[in-house]
């Protein structure tokens, strides 16, 4: 397997310029292996976005170093791919409790009667954030980590319990409708 090995140095002041381009890094997935090191897999998606990031780092008055390289051993390998699953299964466990949360609290509305638009539009708006993180941590999520699939599965049961209280709300609100 290729790996892109990136190096970097940027000055110290102003500080935003490190904290954007380490973002940058942890966004596509990238494994610090120390400060200003850091590793990915070699991708057809991920070349043009180091030329980028090659071009950014120049233009912060930094230095940059990209190698395109293949890792000694299998044991090296699997040590860096587990580096990346740890990192993603991280992602994946915030996200789960996040889910758990969401899940309960869409459980709770309906359990209390809650049944408001303003109470819908929140929900709505939640889980449209819970969808796109999941896509996030998916995006980087090279090597299939072992909470992936579990993330994926409390995902898919937020939609039945989100229409299931969108329902509720629709009859609640037609049965006072029909009242008046």
């Amino acid at each position: 397997m290729d790996w892109i090995l990136i190096v970097y140095k940027i000055p110290s002041e102003p500080s935003r310029y490190r904290v954007s381009l380490w973002r940058k890094l942890k966004e596509l997935g990238a494994v610090y292996l120390q400060q200003a090191i850091c590793m990915l897999p070699a991708t057809d998606f991920i070349q043009p976005i180091i030329q980028q990031l090659q071009a950014d780092i120049t233009e912060m008055n930094g230095i940059s170093y990209i190698f395109q390289t293949k890792l000694p051993d299998s044991t090296s390998e699997k040590d860096i791919i587990s580096k990346f699953n740890e990192e993603r299964d991280t992602e994946y466990q915030e996200l789960i409790e996040h889910i758990q949360h969401f899940y309960e609290d869409v459980e709770l509305e309906i359990q209390q009667k809650h049944f408001t638009f303003g109470e819908l539009e929140e929900h709505e708006g939640e889980y449209d954030r819970i969808q796109r993180w999941l896509s996030k941590i998916q995006a980087r999520d090279y090597f299939q980590a072992e909470l992936s699939g579990k993330a994926q599965k409390w995902f898919e049961k937020c939609e039945p319990i989100l229409n299931t209280f969108s329902e509720h709300i629709l009859a609640h609100n037609e049965a006072i409708e029909t009242k008046n």
